[in-house]
């Protein structure tokens, strides 16, 4: 029997009236709901008893408050509009040009749509299927399409004026109804027949790789003459007491509007400095901690699983243990398998058979992104079949690759890249061995905790009866490779 109900109300563009948050949330205290949550896509996320569930629901009905149970049907419009002005430089793309597309583009759209600044690392690119990423130009956009439950991104070849941003995302909509009607064959997918006048076009340019910086995004920050304060709960719950008085003090000080975030946080901007002293009360009020450390918000962790939630926290107390740098890298953890979680390192949970069982137990593969780019969907296999206990080691030896390659290339620290003819520094090469059945690598580096092999083990040392832990292959089947940085050369 279901015990609860999943509601999500989409604010467009993360963008939250303090007025129209305040009147969902005295709702849902009536309905002795506690405590509310946001999500990926900066929507609001409720749990709702199902005792209670059609009362509230007839409640949203009457107050004229949309709201839907099945989150994937109708995805919230996903924006960077957050990050104007506090995280981004200059840029043509202002509140006034994001409101503009957020009243044009439909109400419900069954595909994600992103809106996003180019010059910001602050919320992802690709995580939606229509992904509208502003260019050099002043109000053309590139076009990056990513059907749902591909991976495959397809970059259209000339940017789009913004008057035909919400024509071409209803026409992109309506081609894909059809092709999953199978009226159209699916290997056409990207022969879009979009109508956009020559005058609407110019020849796109490929987006340069994003140098991955996430700014803290949580306490008390001034910019210009005024403050802004971006609120980050651990536990990814924010109370409906907590929340609905911090709209009344919105209200009270005339800060008209709240903005959701990717990263399931929330930032209120416009704080005047003499009205510091009521943020401070309400934080105090209500033991809001708001100086986390950077490796604890550098995580996309999906949605609704308390399982990921878990994971992350016991990775980030080992980090902390061992005193763990991830200053430009970002972590995902995901439990299903679903498509584009936002990250340079990620972690998926599978099922492992292991000799002498007859249930599957939980394991890990950990991934990571070309160059370790977080907005990159390739995944590149570093581990397979790990268990729990055994990931944070693994993890800590990514990161000290991930700044090694950058040691390497002289990139450390924002420093331009030496010549590397010049300084006759070459992309360190080395020899590990990879399971001929299951390609999982063994690195002496890294050694093999599992199997009870120490770090700086090489491979002559290993015992001969040793097996892979993924498939069990003997020592024998493992073939020597030689491994650029963390990449297979082959």
């Amino acid at each position: 029997m279901r015990r609860n109900h999943l509601i999500s109300i989409n604010y467009r563009g993360g963008l939250v009236s303090p007025g129209h948050l305040l009147k969902v949330l005295e709702m849902v205290a009536g309905a002795q709901i506690s405590e509310v949550r946001f999500g990926l896509r900066q929507q609001l996320l409720i749990d709702v008893p199902a005792a209670k569930f059609d009362s509230l629901s007839d409640s949203f009905r009457e107050q004229n408050i949309s709201f839907t149970e099945k989150v994937s049907e109708a995805p919230n419009i996903t924006t960077s509009y957050a990050d104007q002005d506090i995280f981004s430089g200059d840029s043509w793309l202002t509140e006034g040009v994001y409101k503009d597309l957020l009243d044009e583009l439909p109400e419900k759209s069954a595909l994600k749509i992103n809106i996003l600044d180019r010059n910001q690392g602050f919320c992802p690119w690709y995580t939606g299927n229509i992904n509208w990423i502003a260019s050099s130009h002043t109000h053309y956009w590139h076009l990056a399409l990513r059907y749902p439950g591909s991976n495959e991104i397809y970059h259209y070849p000339s940017l789009l004026y913004t008057n035909h941003v919400a024509s071409v995302t209803a026409g992109i909509e309506a081609f894909w109804k059809k092709i999953k009607a199978g009226t159209i064959a699916e290997n056409g997918k990207y022969d879009l027949p979009l109508e956009v006048p020559d005058a609407g076009k110019l020849t796109a340019k490929a987006l340069p790789a994003l140098n991955f910086q996430l700014p803290y995004y949580e306490g008390f920050n001034r910019y210009d003459n005024r403050y802004w304060l971006g609120i980050y709960r651990r536990n990814e719950t924010f109370a409906v007491n907590f929340l609905a008085d911090l709209c009344r003090l919105c209200m009270r000080t005339r800060i008209g509007k709240l903005y959701t975030t990717p990263w399931k946080s929330i930032i209120i901007k416009n704080i005047e400095p003499q009205h510091r002293h009521f943020w401070n009360f309400l934080l105090g009020n209500y033991r809001i901690n708001v100086r986390h450390a950077s490796n604890e918000l550098n995580w996309q962790v999906e949605d609704n699983s308390a399982e990921a939630l878990a994971l992350k926290r016991y990775i980030i107390r080992e980090f902390d243990r061992e005193d763990v740098r991830t200053f430009g890298l970002c972590f995902a953890v995901q439990m299903s398998r679903q498509a584009a979680m936002f990250g340079s390192i990620r972690i998926q949970r599978d099922y492992t058979f292991l000799k002498g069982t007859w249930r599957p137990l939980p394991t890990y593969s950990i991934f990571h992104t070309p160059q370790f780019d977080p907005n990159g969907l390739t995944l590149m296999p570093f581990r397979q079949g790990v268990k729990k206990e055994f990931l944070p080691s693994y993890l800590i030896g990514l990161c000290k690759k991930y700044y090694e390659e950058l040691s390497e290339l002289g990139l450390v620290a924002g420093a331009e890249p030496l010549p590397l003819a010049k300084t006759g520094i070459q992309p360190a090469t080395k020899l590990v061995h990879q399971c001929g059945a299951c390609f999982t690598v063994y690195d002496p580096e890294l050694g093999d905790m599992e199997a009870g092999i120490g770090v700086g083990v090489a491979w002559e040392e290993v015992p001969g009866e040793y097996c892979c832990n993924v498939c069990g292959a003997g020592k024998s089947e493992f073939e020597p490779l030689k491994m650029k940085g963390v990449g297979v050369e082959g």
